[in-house]
């Protein structure tokens, strides 16, 4: 009898693990990495807003006690390649973050993007692709 209730305590227990092990790796697969490109981090948004004047595609977002100016946006690492290639021609440097986005709406909109992004070759089309994205992007989260 004292077995009996042992298995059961056991199954138990393995159950709640096993659970919470599906719970989380389901609750992982809903949420996909956003690569945002940024020119830099600034204390005063002054100073941020003066060294991205001449940037037409652009957002400011305020982290952490600084603005970050962003420049590029994509789930796709070569999209960003793309991105990243035009304001290096101009002269900008820029860096990688990531964000982790779980709004299914998003990530739905932002894959439609993405492949737009990825079959265009032109300057002009790359550019245009991405202000829409970065508009989205600043229409969801910033604002």
């Amino acid at each position: 009898m004292k077995k009996f209730f042992l298995s059961i305590i056991f199954t138990i227990i393995l159950g709640v693990f096993a659970g919470n092990f599906l719970c989380n790796y389901v609750h992982a697969k809903d949420s996909k990495t956003l690569y945002l490109l940024s020119t830099g981090s600034y204390i005063d948004y002054k100073e941020a807003l003066k060294d991205s004047n001449e940037l037409n595609n652009k957002i400011i977002i305020e982290k952490d006690m600084s603005y970050d100016v962003i420049i590029g946006a994509s789930f796709n690492k070569s999209n960003l390649n793309k991105i990243s290639k035009i304001y290096k021609n101009k002269g900008y440097t820029y860096f990688i973050k990531e964000e982790e986005i779980s709004d299914k709406e998003f990530i739905k909109n932002m894959n439609n993007f993405d492949l737009i992004l990825k079959s265009s070759t032109k300057k002009d089309e790359i550019n245009k692709i991405n202000g829409i994205i970065l508009s989205y992007y600043e229409e969801k989260f910033i604002k």
